[in-house]
Protein backbone atom coordinates (compact mmCIF):
# COMPACT_ATOMS: atom_id res chain seq x y z
CA UNK A 1 0.00 0.00 0.00
CA UNK A 2 1.27 3.46 -0.93
CA UNK A 3 0.56 6.10 1.71
CA UNK A 4 0.66 9.83 1.16
CA UNK A 5 0.53 12.40 3.97
CA UNK A 6 -1.29 15.70 3.46
CA UNK A 7 -0.98 18.64 5.87
CA UNK A 8 -4.18 20.65 6.35
CA UNK A 9 -3.63 24.24 7.49
CA UNK A 10 -5.88 26.39 9.63
CA UNK A 11 -5.56 29.40 7.30
CA UNK A 12 -7.40 27.43 4.62
CA UNK A 13 -10.42 26.72 6.82
CA UNK A 14 -10.69 29.26 9.64
CA UNK A 15 -12.05 32.74 9.03
CA UNK A 16 -10.00 35.64 10.48
CA UNK A 17 -13.06 36.92 12.36
CA UNK A 18 -14.57 33.62 13.52
CA UNK A 19 -12.61 31.53 16.04
CA UNK A 20 -14.31 28.26 15.16
CA UNK A 21 -15.24 26.74 11.81
CA UNK A 22 -18.16 24.30 11.61
CA UNK A 23 -18.13 22.57 8.23
CA UNK A 24 -20.57 19.97 6.91
CA UNK A 25 -19.15 17.28 4.70
CA UNK A 26 -20.18 14.28 2.62
CA UNK A 27 -17.36 11.77 2.20
CA UNK A 28 -17.84 9.18 -0.51
CA UNK A 29 -16.64 5.66 0.02
CA UNK A 30 -14.85 5.83 -3.33
CA UNK A 31 -12.64 8.70 -2.04
CA UNK A 32 -10.71 6.31 0.20
CA UNK A 33 -8.62 4.06 -2.00
CA UNK A 34 -7.08 1.15 -0.11
CA UNK A 35 -4.29 0.82 -2.67
CA UNK A 36 -3.13 4.41 -2.28
CA UNK A 37 -4.27 5.74 1.07
CA UNK A 38 -3.99 9.40 2.01
CA UNK A 39 -3.21 10.20 5.64
CA UNK A 40 -4.21 13.62 6.91
CA UNK A 41 -2.66 15.71 9.65
CA UNK A 42 -3.33 19.32 10.55
CA UNK A 43 -2.03 22.35 12.44
CA UNK A 44 -5.33 22.85 14.29
CA UNK A 45 -7.68 20.90 16.55
CA UNK A 46 -10.73 19.12 15.20
CA UNK A 47 -13.87 17.52 16.58
CA UNK A 48 -15.90 15.54 14.08
CA UNK A 49 -19.41 14.17 14.44
CA UNK A 50 -20.90 11.43 12.23
CA UNK A 51 -24.51 12.01 11.22
CA UNK A 52 -24.87 8.98 8.96
CA UNK A 53 -22.79 6.18 7.49
CA UNK A 54 -20.38 3.58 8.85
CA UNK A 55 -16.75 2.69 8.61
CA UNK A 56 -13.45 2.67 10.47
CA UNK A 57 -11.43 5.62 11.73
CA UNK A 58 -7.69 5.05 11.39
CA UNK A 59 -5.79 7.33 13.77
CA UNK A 60 -2.05 6.94 14.30
CA UNK A 61 -2.24 3.39 13.00
CA UNK A 62 -5.08 2.29 15.32
CA UNK A 63 -8.47 1.28 13.96
CA UNK A 64 -11.84 2.25 15.51
CA UNK A 65 -15.23 1.28 14.08
CA UNK A 66 -17.86 4.01 13.98
CA UNK A 67 -21.45 4.69 13.03
CA UNK A 68 -24.01 7.48 13.42
CA UNK A 69 -23.45 9.50 16.60
CA UNK A 70 -19.71 8.85 16.73
CA UNK A 71 -17.73 11.83 18.05
CA UNK A 72 -13.96 12.21 18.09
CA UNK A 73 -11.48 14.85 19.27
CA UNK A 74 -8.41 14.91 16.99
CA UNK A 75 -5.11 16.52 17.98
CA UNK A 76 -2.83 18.50 15.66
CA UNK A 77 -0.33 16.16 13.99
CA UNK A 78 -2.51 13.08 14.54
CA UNK A 79 -2.40 11.02 11.34
CA UNK A 80 -5.96 10.15 10.33
CA UNK A 81 -7.94 8.62 7.53
CA UNK A 82 -11.14 6.61 7.03
CA UNK A 83 -11.90 3.14 5.76
CA UNK A 84 -15.54 3.51 4.75
CA UNK A 85 -18.23 0.86 4.46
CA UNK A 86 -20.68 3.48 3.15
CA UNK A 87 -20.69 7.17 2.30
CA UNK A 88 -20.75 9.31 5.45
CA UNK A 89 -22.27 12.66 6.40
CA UNK A 90 -20.39 14.51 9.11
CA UNK A 91 -19.61 17.85 10.71
CA UNK A 92 -16.05 19.03 11.31
CA UNK A 93 -15.54 21.56 14.11
CA UNK A 94 -12.14 23.21 13.68
CA UNK A 95 -10.33 25.51 16.12
CA UNK A 96 -6.94 26.61 17.41
CA UNK A 97 -6.00 25.88 20.99
CA UNK A 98 -5.85 29.57 21.93
CA UNK A 99 -9.62 29.77 21.38
CA UNK A 100 -10.17 27.83 24.61
CA UNK A 101 -7.29 29.30 26.63
CA UNK A 102 -9.62 31.70 28.44
CA UNK A 103 -11.72 28.98 30.05
CA UNK A 104 -9.44 25.91 29.89
CA UNK A 105 -8.10 26.46 33.40
CA UNK A 106 -11.67 26.38 34.75
CA UNK A 107 -12.60 23.09 33.09
CA UNK A 108 -12.32 20.18 35.52
CA UNK A 109 -12.85 16.43 35.31
CA UNK A 110 -11.68 13.38 37.21
CA UNK A 111 -10.35 11.48 34.19
CA UNK A 112 -8.01 14.25 32.98
CA UNK A 113 -9.98 14.62 29.75
CA UNK A 114 -8.71 18.17 29.30
CA UNK A 115 -5.07 17.19 29.76
CA UNK A 116 -5.12 16.47 26.03
CA UNK A 117 -4.61 20.21 25.60
CA UNK A 118 -1.52 20.29 27.85
CA UNK A 119 1.74 21.21 26.16
CA UNK A 120 3.27 17.88 27.26
CA UNK A 121 0.28 15.86 26.12
CA UNK A 122 -2.31 13.87 28.09
CA UNK A 123 -1.44 12.77 31.62
CA UNK A 124 -2.90 9.30 31.17
CA UNK A 125 -1.34 6.36 29.37
CA UNK A 126 -1.92 5.96 25.63
CA UNK A 127 -2.93 2.38 26.40
CA UNK A 128 -6.27 3.64 27.68
CA UNK A 129 -6.25 7.31 26.71
CA UNK A 130 -7.97 6.95 23.35
CA UNK A 131 -11.13 5.77 25.10
CA UNK A 132 -11.62 9.30 26.44
CA UNK A 133 -11.75 11.02 23.07
CA UNK A 134 -13.68 8.49 20.97
CA UNK A 135 -17.31 8.68 22.04
CA UNK A 136 -20.70 7.37 20.98
CA UNK A 137 -22.65 10.51 21.75
CA UNK A 138 -26.26 11.36 22.55
CA UNK A 139 -29.00 13.53 21.03
CA UNK A 140 -28.03 16.58 23.07
CA UNK A 141 -24.60 16.59 21.48
CA UNK A 142 -26.11 16.15 18.02
CA UNK A 143 -28.40 19.12 18.66
CA UNK A 144 -25.47 21.20 19.88
CA UNK A 145 -23.41 20.37 16.78
CA UNK A 146 -26.33 21.44 14.59
CA UNK A 147 -26.71 24.69 16.55
CA UNK A 148 -23.00 25.41 16.13
CA UNK A 149 -23.39 25.00 12.37
CA UNK A 150 -26.33 27.43 12.34
CA UNK A 151 -24.35 29.95 14.39
CA UNK A 152 -21.37 29.61 12.07
CA UNK A 153 -23.58 30.36 9.06
CA UNK A 154 -25.31 33.24 10.89
CA UNK A 155 -21.94 35.01 11.26
CA UNK A 156 -23.09 38.21 12.97
CA UNK A 157 -21.21 40.40 15.45
CA UNK A 158 -21.84 37.99 18.32
CA UNK A 159 -21.25 34.73 16.45
CA UNK A 160 -17.60 34.51 17.47
CA UNK A 161 -18.45 34.62 21.17
CA UNK A 162 -21.37 32.22 20.74
CA UNK A 163 -19.15 29.71 18.95
CA UNK A 164 -16.60 29.89 21.77
CA UNK A 165 -19.33 29.27 24.35
CA UNK A 166 -20.80 26.42 22.31
CA UNK A 167 -17.35 24.87 21.97
CA UNK A 168 -16.86 25.03 25.74
CA UNK A 169 -20.28 23.40 26.24
CA UNK A 170 -19.43 20.71 23.70
CA UNK A 171 -16.17 19.88 25.46
CA UNK A 172 -17.94 19.70 28.82
CA UNK A 173 -20.65 17.45 27.41
CA UNK A 174 -17.95 15.29 25.83
CA UNK A 175 -16.13 14.81 29.12
CA UNK A 176 -19.35 14.00 31.00
CA UNK A 177 -20.36 11.42 28.43
CA UNK A 178 -16.81 10.13 28.22
CA UNK A 179 -16.68 9.66 31.99
CA UNK A 180 -19.75 7.43 31.89
CA UNK A 181 -18.46 5.40 28.94
CA UNK A 182 -14.92 5.34 30.23
CA UNK A 183 -15.76 3.89 33.63
CA UNK A 184 -17.14 0.84 31.83
CA UNK A 185 -14.56 0.59 29.09
CA UNK A 186 -11.59 1.36 31.29
CA UNK A 187 -11.91 -1.85 33.29
CA UNK A 188 -12.15 -3.92 30.11
CA UNK A 189 -9.17 -2.13 28.55
CA UNK A 190 -7.10 -2.64 31.70
CA UNK A 191 -8.08 -6.29 31.89
CA UNK A 192 -7.25 -6.91 28.23
CA UNK A 193 -3.86 -5.27 28.68
CA UNK A 194 -3.06 -7.35 31.77
CA UNK A 195 -4.30 -10.58 30.18
CA UNK A 196 -2.11 -10.01 27.13
CA UNK A 197 0.92 -9.50 29.38
CA UNK A 198 0.12 -12.65 31.30
CA UNK A 199 -0.25 -14.71 28.13
CA UNK A 200 3.00 -13.39 26.67
CA UNK A 201 5.09 -13.68 29.85
CA UNK A 202 3.41 -16.41 31.91
CA UNK A 203 6.73 -18.01 32.89
CA UNK A 204 7.85 -14.85 34.69
CA UNK A 205 6.46 -13.29 37.89
CA UNK A 206 3.93 -10.60 37.09
CA UNK A 207 5.28 -7.14 37.90
CA UNK A 208 2.23 -5.42 39.37
CA UNK A 209 3.93 -2.08 39.95
CA UNK A 210 5.40 -1.87 36.45
CA UNK A 211 2.03 -2.63 34.88
CA UNK A 212 0.32 -0.05 37.11
CA UNK A 213 2.93 2.55 36.18
CA UNK A 214 2.51 1.87 32.46
CA UNK A 215 -1.24 2.29 32.79
CA UNK A 216 -0.94 5.41 34.91
CA UNK A 217 -2.85 3.97 37.88
CA UNK A 218 -2.12 2.59 41.34
CA UNK A 219 -1.35 -1.02 42.20
CA UNK A 220 -4.63 -1.23 44.15
CA UNK A 221 -6.66 0.23 41.27
CA UNK A 222 -5.10 -2.24 38.84
CA UNK A 223 -5.98 -5.28 40.96
CA UNK A 224 -9.46 -4.01 41.79
CA UNK A 225 -10.34 -3.13 38.18
CA UNK A 226 -9.07 -6.50 36.93
CA UNK A 227 -11.11 -8.47 39.47
CA UNK A 228 -14.27 -6.48 38.65
CA UNK A 229 -13.81 -7.10 34.94
CA UNK A 230 -12.72 -10.76 35.04
CA UNK A 231 -14.24 -12.10 38.24
CA UNK A 232 -10.90 -13.37 39.52
CA UNK A 233 -7.54 -11.98 40.63
CA UNK A 234 -4.52 -11.48 38.40
CA UNK A 235 -2.75 -14.22 40.34
CA UNK A 236 -5.61 -16.67 39.74
CA UNK A 237 -5.54 -15.94 36.01
CA UNK A 238 -1.78 -16.39 35.88
CA UNK A 239 -2.12 -19.74 37.65
CA UNK A 240 -4.73 -20.92 35.11
CA UNK A 241 -2.52 -19.88 32.19
CA UNK A 242 0.49 -21.67 33.64
CA UNK A 243 -1.52 -24.83 34.23
CA UNK A 244 -2.90 -24.71 30.70
CA UNK A 245 0.63 -24.67 29.30
CA UNK A 246 1.72 -27.40 31.70
CA UNK A 247 -1.13 -29.62 30.46
CA UNK A 248 -0.09 -28.99 26.86
CA UNK A 249 3.60 -29.73 27.47
CA UNK A 250 2.78 -32.93 29.36
CA UNK A 251 0.58 -34.14 26.51
CA UNK A 252 2.63 -32.96 23.53
CA UNK A 253 6.29 -33.23 24.58
CA UNK A 254 8.65 -35.61 26.33
CA UNK A 255 10.12 -32.89 28.57
CA UNK A 256 10.62 -33.87 32.18
CA UNK A 257 8.23 -32.69 34.85
CA UNK A 258 11.03 -30.56 36.30
CA UNK A 259 11.57 -28.86 32.92
CA UNK A 260 7.85 -28.27 32.46
CA UNK A 261 7.51 -26.87 35.96
CA UNK A 262 10.27 -24.35 35.26
CA UNK A 263 9.04 -23.45 31.75
CA UNK A 264 5.59 -22.69 33.13
CA UNK A 265 6.82 -20.41 35.90
CA UNK A 266 6.69 -22.78 38.85
CA UNK A 267 10.03 -22.31 40.58
CA UNK A 268 9.34 -24.88 43.31
CA UNK A 269 8.85 -28.43 42.00
CA UNK A 270 7.10 -29.64 45.16
CA UNK A 271 4.64 -26.74 44.93
CA UNK A 272 3.99 -27.62 41.27
CA UNK A 273 3.15 -31.21 42.28
CA UNK A 274 0.80 -30.06 45.04
CA UNK A 275 -0.89 -27.46 42.84
CA UNK A 276 -1.21 -29.89 39.93
CA UNK A 277 -2.77 -32.60 42.10
CA UNK A 278 -5.17 -30.08 43.65
CA UNK A 279 -6.18 -28.85 40.19
CA UNK A 280 -6.57 -32.26 38.48
CA UNK A 281 -6.82 -34.84 41.23
CA UNK A 282 -3.79 -36.67 39.90
CA UNK A 283 -0.03 -36.33 39.52
CA UNK A 284 1.75 -34.89 36.44
CA UNK A 285 3.13 -38.35 35.62
CA UNK A 286 -0.25 -40.09 35.72
CA UNK A 287 -1.79 -37.22 33.74
CA UNK A 288 0.86 -37.67 31.02
CA UNK A 289 0.37 -41.44 30.84
CA UNK A 290 -3.37 -40.98 30.45
CA UNK A 291 -3.45 -38.10 28.01
CA UNK A 292 -0.13 -38.10 26.16
CA UNK A 293 -0.38 -37.62 22.41
CA UNK A 294 3.03 -39.15 21.81
CA UNK A 295 1.95 -42.73 22.41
Amino acid sequence: MNEKCVLLKAVDFLSPHLPVAVLRGHNKRSMYNEESRILYRRDFWKIFYIFSGRGTLVINGKHYSFGPGFLCLVRPDDLTTFELDTDIDLSNILFRRRVIDGFLSELKDENDFFSIFDADGPKHSSVIGDQLYLINSDRRIQALVREMRREYLRDDQNSGLMLKLHLAELLIRMTRLSARNFSRKRRDVLAAYVLNRLEQNFAEPFDYQQAANELGITHFHLCNAYRKSCGESIGETLFRIRMKHAFRLLMETDKTVLEISSLCGFRDLSYFYRAFRKETGTSPGKFRRKYSLLA
